[in-house]
């Protein structure tokens, strides 16, 4: 809890920061859940990981830092569960059993958002994206999880619905896809590399 309790303070802090730049201040929280994977990719023939994806939390809040005619600048700080999950067999019990080995990331997302202004106000976002490795749950799940890169870099994809209650407060919905382009672990024999898709409410304020 405490270290959630930071990361909303810093993402507070940035956010008041950059207040100024704004023609309207608009800010906000987004929940939901993310199906994340990796791709477990070997260089040795015949080896491969029969994983699956693993559901996870996804949390942050935003900021409107520029107001445009075409298009908004929104940054983001979200906290969000990655990870995968495979079956195993444990030969001590004779049973299958399932690990969901689990990675947590601090992600920092300086998005463009593109408003279609109807009555739903469906939009489009894009942009860069930088995760900041905060802690893993290997689940005993090989050493793979224990090492980890301390940063990844990918993009976030993602269209969504704003839903209007007034002139100040507007609920939301968003969907996303978030891909990363380097790999999270890497050796000679074995790449691996997250995958996450998000499904996001949120509730917004203007003033």
């Amino acid at each position: 809890m405490r270290l959630f309790a930071n990361i909303i303070l810093s993402a507070l802090t940035i956010f008041s920061f950059s207040q100024y730049c704004a023609a309207q201040q608009q800010f906000g929280i987004k929940i939901g859940m993310a199906t994340a994977n990796q791709s477990w990719d070997y260089s040795t023939a015949g080896l491969d990981l029969d994983n699956n994806s693993r559901a996870g939390l996804d949390i942050g809040v935003f900021y409107l830092m520029y107001d445009g005619e075409s298009f908004d600048i929104i940054p983001e700080i979200r906290y969000i569960q990655k990870g995968t999950s495979a079956d195993f067999i444990n030969t001590n019990i004779g049973q299958i059993v399932t690990l969901e080995p689990r990675a947590d990331y601090l992600t920092i997302t300086p998005m463009i958002k593109k408003t279609v202004p109807i009555w739903i106000n469906p939009y489009f976002l894009a942009g860069p994206r930088l995760d900041v490795l905060l802690g893993t749950n290997s689940e005993q799940f090989f050493d793979t999880f224990e090492k980890l890169r301390f940063l990844d870099f990918g993009v976030t994809l993602g269209a969504g619905f704003d839903f209007p209650f007034n002139d100040q407060f507007y609920f939301l919905t968003e969907f996303r896809y978030e891909p990363s382009f380097i790999n999270a672990y890497q050796t000679d024999n074995l790449e691996v590399k997250n995958t996450a898709f998000s499904v996001l409410i949120g509730l917004a304020y203007t003033r």
